[in-house]
């Protein structure tokens, strides 16, 4: 049962569901972004990615607005961004 809930620091438990996670996305170089306060960086744990799977975080994302053709639409988007990218390196 303690995996299925969390203790807050007031001492009230919040539910917790398995298939739910939550991700914050950094991007720390740039011209005027600040890093995450410490007090909140030691909450949460640094993941790096090499190369971002294009065509998962547009399903998500098509997902989370309500699309229901969410892994064909990501698919077809994948394609054109990558001809983007094609085109805009040469």
């Amino acid at each position: 049962q303690d995996r299925l809930s969390f203790q807050m620091l007031d001492g009230h438990a919040v539910g917790l569901r398995p298939e739910m996670g939550i991700f914050i996305g950094l991007q720390l170089s740039g011209a005027g972004r600040q890093p995450l306060p410490d007090n909140l960086s030691q909450l949460f744990r640094g993941i790096a990615m090499a190369r971002p799977d294009r065509q998962l975080i547009v399903k998500v994302k098509l997902a989370a607005y309500g699309y229901r053709q969410a892994t064909l639409l990501a698919r077809k988007l994948d394609a054109l961004y990558s001809l983007a990218e094609a085109a805009f390196d040469e």
